[in-house]
């Protein structure tokens, strides 16, 4: 008898199983025992989150503490102005690296990872010296109303260079899964900036340049805390390829070459999406309205920086897992859900308080400011759901449908401010027509994720059971 035949006719028992009530309770209770257990690990995705959302909280409360001082120093003009350089710097930051920093996560292998980080240090110093030639150019600057920043085009230069460091440093703690790392730099450069604007309030001649200031001074904190890691894996780099260093940066650029060629524009296009309100509200409506709305804008940005931001850099590490990338139709509409019902009860909260609230925190001549952010709640419920797992599209290598949807809520905001100012509507009445606009728009590209993560999920099956052959 062959050992199949004797495993076909050998009697097979079926385990008992409780079918009764206590029996469906205890079961629940142990897939929910096993399954909290699986996230509270040591190096488990909820305290991963955990640790980045320790960190983010705490470097936005840092923040928070400071707003209620830095109002009573500063002009609404001062934060208008400062509310321009920030906008320069993150519509910058998509092009400063070329965006081979989002490269690092997903490389190969630990060495072209730390090439890359070198590749996008390079690359950012190339484009900070791009931006000392483009703000000389006094047409420009009249042109796209940055007269207020006329007068430093270095430091803003420096700002873009550091930023795009401290981005691809950030990429690679991410890959080595070093959160902690990751925590300390949001905390150093909230509190670092905290402490040299409050610094420079008390110099009442600073003006805006405080409040520059001291977001360089923070940014280069940040870039301080997560530059270890980041610095033993290029020396390491440097040993291995000292003879051929151009030359495999260069293999580098090419073999990535998707990124430069999609991802920069799309993030250019993004960034200028969320921040072209602060350039036509300068250009159409002043300073003083400027100031109101980048002062609610960055307060009310806060907790959906908390939540997405550090789910994001979870998330996008496991979303390069295949086991994962096989799960994800299901995990995004409970992801949707879940943020959606952890929003409702503050934004309805602050939509109803929003004018008293500012008042007592800032100030009585910000008070105008509440009424801002609350007319903005659209735009933070979008980002707060949909942003933390965009870079699905990123790992699903659909940087042309990114592109495609950054475009399109380009567009929608260049429209919405146009329609305003063409019927000479109030800066509250466009607010509102631009807040819409987006909220819509963040529909969509949800729905975009939904389909990719589900034409993913049915590659990832195809492949598992040739896998297993």
């Amino acid at each position: 008898m062959t050992r199949n035949s004797f495993a076909a006719s050998a009697p097979t028992t079926t385990p008992k199983t409780d079918t009764s009530q206590g029996g469906f309770a205890r079961t629940r209770q142990s897939r929910f025992q096993s399954f909290c257990g699986l996230l509270l690990r040591k190096n488990g995705f909820a305290r991963r989150v955990f640790v980045l959302m320790f960190g983010t909280a705490l470097a936005q409360l840092l923040s928070l503490a400071a707003a209620p001082v830095l109002s009573r120093m500063f002009r609404p003009e001062d934060f208008g102005a400062f509310a321009l350089y920030a906008t320069i710097v993150m519509i910058a930051l998509p092009l400063v690296s070329a965006r081979y920093e989002m490269a690092i996560v997903p490389a190969e292998t630990d060495d072209e990872a730390s090439g890359l980080v070198l590749l996008c240090c390079f690359v950012a110093l190339i484009a900070g010296i791009c931006a000392i030639l483009v703000l000389q150019w006094p047409l420009l600057i009249r042109a796209v109303g940055l007269r207020a920043l006329s007068r430093w085009p270095l430091i803003i230069a420096i700002g873009i260079v550091l930023n795009g460091i401290y981005q691809a440093f950030i990429q690679f703690e991410t890959r080595e899964r070093r959160f902690r790392a990751i925590a300390n730099s949001s905390i150093s450069q909230s509190g670092g900036a905290a402490a040299v604007q409050v610094s420079a309030g008390f110099l009442r001649a600073s003006g805006a340049l405080g409040l520059i200031a001291g977001q360089v001074a923070g940014t280069v904190l940040g870039v301080v805390a997560v530059h270890r890691g980041a610095r033993r894996a290029l020396l390491i780099w440097n040993r291995r390829n000292s003879q051929r260093r151009f030359a495999a940066l260069k293999g580098l650029a090419w073999k990535y070459r998707t990124y430069p060629l999609f991802l920069p524009w799309g993030g250019f296009v993004n960034a200028l999406a969320q921040k072209i309100p602060v350039i036509l509200i300068s250009a159409y409506y002043g300073p003083f309205f400027l100031g109101l709305y980048a002062v609610a804008d960055r307060l009310l940005r806060t907790p959906t920086t908390l939540i997405g931001q550090s789910s994001a850099q979870v998330l996008f590490q496991k979303m390069t897992e295949p086991h994962i990338k096989a799960k994800m139709p299901r995990v995004l509409p409970v992801w949707a859900a879940g943020m959606s019902v952890l929003a409702i009860l503050p934004f309805s909260m602050f939509y109803i308080f929003c004018r008293p609230l500012f008042a007592f925190a800032l100030g009585r001549q910000w008070i105008e400011a509440g009424t801002v952010g609350a007319v903005l709640i659209p735009i933070y419920w979008g980002a707060l759901v949909v942003s933390p797992i965009s870079t699905l599209l990123i790992v699903a290598n659909r940087q042309a449908l990114l592109l495609g949807i950054q475009m399109l809520g380009l567009g929608g905001s260049l429209a919405s401010f146009w329609f305003g100012h063409h019927f000479s509507w109030g800066a509250l009445q466009t607010l509102i027509l631009y807040s819409s606009v987006q909220a819509g728009v963040y529909v969509i590209y949800y729905g975009a994720l939904i389909a990719t993560a589900k034409s993913i999920a049915r590659r990832q099956t195809e492949v598992l059971p040739i896998c297993a052959v």
